[in-house]
C-alpha cells in the first residue's frame, strides 16, 4: 500500500516544491532567520525596526528567484551586504546567497550563470568577513568554506540542470521511439489488409470471369439445341433435297 502511494507523494512533493508558493514561504523563512541569526550568535544583543525592515526588504526578492534568477542576485547580494554591515547574519547571508546562486545555476544562462556565481562568491566570502565581529585567526579557513560553500552551489544547481536536461532529450527520444514504433506497426497493419484486400478482390474477379465463360457457353449451347434452330435446319436440308 504504501508502495503504491510512494510514487504520487513524491509527485506532489516536485510539484509544490516547484510552485511560486514555495517560494513565498522560502522568502518567509529567509526573513526570519535573517532576524534570528545575530541575535543566535550574538552579533547583535537587539535589533531595531530598520534592521527588520532590511531583512524584510532583502527577503522579497525571494519570491521572483526562478522566474528572474540573475536579477535577483544582482539585487540581493547588496542588500545582504548592508545586512552583514547592520546587524550582521553571516550565517544566513551565506546561505541565501547559496540558494539563489544554486537558482542561478539551475534556471539560468549556463555560462553566463557560471561566469556570474564565480564572480559573486568571493564578494560575499569578503563581505561576510569584513563584517563580521568575530573574525578569528582562521580567517583564511572560513573564506575558501564561504567560497567553496558558494561555489558548490553553483556547481550543484549546474549539475540538478544537467540532469533534467539528459531526463528531458531521454524522455523526448523514447517518445519519438514509440511515435516511429506505432507508426511502423500501422503502415504493417495496412501493408497486410492491402494484400488481404488485394487477394479477395483477385478470388472474386477470377470467379466473376469463370462463371461469366461458363455462362457464356451454357447460352451458345442452349442457342444451338432450341427448336427454332433445328426448324431452320430441316428448311435448309429439305431446300437442297428439292434442288
Amino acid at each position: 500500500m504504501l508502495m503504491a502511494w510512494a510514487p504520487s507523494v513524491r509527485s506532489a512533493l516536485r510539484r509544490m516544491l516547484r510552485g511560486p508558493d514555495f517560494d513565498v514561504v522560502l522568502a518567509f523563512i529567509a526573513f526570519g532567520a535573517l532576524l534570528i541569526d545575530p541575535l543566535a550568535t550574538h552579533q547583535v544583543k537587539e535589533l531595531t525596526p530598520l534592521d527588520a525592515a532590511l531583512a524584510l526588504v532583502t527577503a522579497v526578492p525571494l519570491v521572483l528567484r526562478r522566474r528572474y534568477p540573475l536579477g535577483v542576485l544582482f539585487a540581493i547580494v547588496p542588500l545582504l551586504l548592508a545586512c552583514l554591515a547592520a546587524f550582521h547574519p553571516d550565517r544566513t547571508a551565506a546561505g541565501i546567497v547559496m540558494l539563489v546562486v544554486f537558482t542561478v545555476g539551475l534556471h539560468g544562462h549556463r555560462a553566463r550563470a557560471r561566469v556570474v556565481g564565480a564572480l559573486m562568491a568571493p564578494v560575499v566570502a569578503a563581505g561576510v568577513l569584513i563584517t563580521s565581529r568575530h573574525l578569528g585567526s582562521d580567517w583564511a579557513a572560513e573564506t575558501v568554506a564561504y567560497l567553496a560553500l558558494v561555489l558548490g552551489a553553483l556547481v550543484a544547481g549546474d549539475a540538478v540542470r544537467a540532469r533534467q536536461e539528459l531526463v528531458r532529450v531521454l524522455a523526448e527520444e523514447a517518445e519519438r521511439e514509440r511515435a516511429a514504433f506505432a507508426q511502423h506497426r500501422f503502415d504493417e497493419q495496412r501493408l497486410r489488409y492491402a494484400h488481404e484486400l488485394h487477394d479477395v478482390v483477385g478470388h472474386a474477379l477470377v470467379a466473376i470471369n469463370v462463371r461469366a465463360s461458363a455462362a457464356a457457353h451454357l447460352a451458345r449451347r442452349e442457342r444451338g439445341a432450341s427448336p427454332v434452330n433445328r426448324a431452320r435446319g430441316d428448311r435448309v436440308d429439305l431446300g437442297r433435297g428439292a434442288g
